[in-house]
């Protein structure tokens, strides 16, 4: 039942009859620790957490010295959020076999998510020497933003990276930590090198078309019009807890995440998938096989507010504290927000904002761990960038007042008033909290974890001119929106 149970999962296809033939495996032999695990590993393949966590804590009840059962207890932690819980099962997973790279980097990334970062160094670093190669761990490195490769390390990646048996995905991890090791040293032109050679890689590997996106907004916007949004009007749930922050990825949504869950009422949770698969249900078991958003002209009255339900009981998972508000801040929500004041009337939206041109460079600068796969060639980020800004001109024509811009250069020069503008549009009164928000304590995913943990800083702003040489037509493409913005947006990153 095991072997069936992980042939299943193995192909992807049938992870249903995975999770019912290793359940039954658990319940005929209930001291099999190798099914518990392989349950484990289901479940969290399938999106439930919390019962892999449950799956595998039966696990080392019955095998306390299986280093692996350890290390899937804290990629369950890790997965549900419970970051300390994380550290502590990976932490006990090495203390059983200590030469396992791929749990010291694993280590490392959940000490990085709760905010020690020498340890998260020391984990990945522990994880370098078990493995010299392990591109992806350089990376995680590089990923701190705030911290600086040695001279010893630069050398080491270059020496990997002419070597001829890397896989591309080692090629490409050691390419986007060079990238970052030689910016920091202002070598613009060695690390936009770098850049552009991990990007080059990586764009074959990953599926994005540009033409079925833009279908797709055309769509949403057609359906979601002025008069459909009259017309369902009053019909969602009535709960106003959720804070939506959208935009694009290194827009700034990170920080303004963190201000809004530095206060008394809201807490953060992370950038939660369950808008997205409430659109993918909707029309799933109707006549006709119809998808998003055409579906939604199918939905009657109370079906709104079912949604509605179904987000908050979603996001409850995601949730610790008792805190009246929290945070959801997935950036790819903006299509959505029509869906949302339909099913959530009262949720508050942010949209965060960057200059256009400096947010395309720091995507291109980025390689993420999963989706967000217009980034890796800058004429998809240019065509993504552009149909982001038609989407939310459309909302705020459709939706006035609904959505609150945030500029990150206003936020940068002017903390304490976008602190107030943020709070007075969720409803919040001032905290001094907010203003001090990197001193917050929180677990917090994003690739901008370690940034929102110190002081304001100004470095980011402007930071596309140092490779304005290597991006010139994507300046032209942009300058319509360029020019559309207000100072101090625009002043702040003019080219000097």
């Amino acid at each position: 039942m095991r072997y069936l149970g992980i042939a299943y999962w193995r192909e992807k296809k049938k992870h249903g009859d995975a999770e019912a033939w290793l359940r039954r495996a658990t319940s005929v032999a209930p001291d099999f620790a190798a099914a518990w695990m392989g349950l484990g590993l289901v479940l969290l393949d399938n999106g439930k957490p919390n019962d892999a966590i449950a799956a595998y804590r039966r696990a080392v009840e019955i095998a306390p010295d299986n280093a692996a059962a350890w290390a899937g207890a804290g990629n369950a932690h890790a997965q549900a959020g419970q970051q300390e819980s994380s550290v502590e099962a990976y932490a006990k997973s090495l203390a059983l076999n200590p030469r396992a790279a791929g749990v010291h980097m694993s280590h490392g990334h959940a000490l990085k998510t709760v905010g020690d970062q020498e340890s998260a160094l020391a984990a990945y670093r522990a994880a370098i020497a078990q493995r010299p190669r392990f591109g992806e761990v350089y990376w995680s490195m590089a990923n701190l933003k705030v911290f600086r490769f040695e001279d010893a390390e630069i050398r080491a990646m270059e020496e990997q990276l002419v070597r001829g048996d890397l896989t591309d995905s080692e090629r490409i991890h050691f390419s986007f930590a060079l990238g970052k090791a030689y910016e920091d040293r202002d070598d613009s032109a060695a690390a936009w090198s770098h850049y552009d050679a991990g990007n080059r890689l990586q764009r074959p590997l990953v599926k994005h078309d540009p033409l079925e996106l833009e279908k797709r907004h055309e769509d949403i916007r057609t359906v979601f019009d002025r008069e459909f949004l009259v017309r369902h009007a009053g019909n969602g749930h009535e709960a106003a807890d959720p804070i939506l922050v959208v935009g694009l990825p290194r827009s700034g949504s990170t920080l303004v995440e963190q201000i809004l869950a530095s206060h008394s009422q809201v807490e953060g949770t992370s950038e939660l998938p369950t808008l997205g698969k409430i659109a993918t249900s909707i029309g799933r078991y109707r006549r006709g096989d119809v998808q998003f958003p055409e579906s939604a002209t199918e939905l009657e009255g109370q079906d709104w507010r079912a949604y509605g339900q179904r987000y908050l009981e979603d996001a409850a998972r995601h949730r610790f504290t008792d805190r009246p508000f929290f945070t959801d801040k997935m950036p790819n929500n903006f299509p959505l927000l029509g869906l949302l004041h339909l099913i959530l009337p009262n949720a508050k939206i942010i949209d965060a904002r960057r200059h256009p041109v400096d947010c395309c460079i720091g995507c291109y600068k980025q390689l993420f761990a999963k989706g967000q796969n217009f980034t890796y060639d800058l004429e998809d980020l240019s065509h993504y960038y552009r149909n982001y800004d038609a989407m939310m001109n459309h909302w705020r024509s459709v939706l006035p007042g609904k959505v609150l811009t945030v500029h990150y250069e206003e936020t940068v020069t002017d903390l304490e008033m976008q602190v107030r503008r943020i709070l007075d549009h969720c409803g919040l009164p001032f905290e001094a909290s907010c203003v001090r928000f990197h001193e917050t304590r929180r677990a917090v995913r994003t690739a901008s974890s370690e940034q929102v943990r110190q002081p304001i800083y100004f470095d980011a702003l402007g930071k596309w001119r140092h490779y304005a040489a290597f991006c010139e037509w994507l300046v032209e493409e942009l300058e319509p929106i360029v020019a559309a913005l207000q100072e101090p947006d625009k002043a702040a990153t003019r080219p000097t």
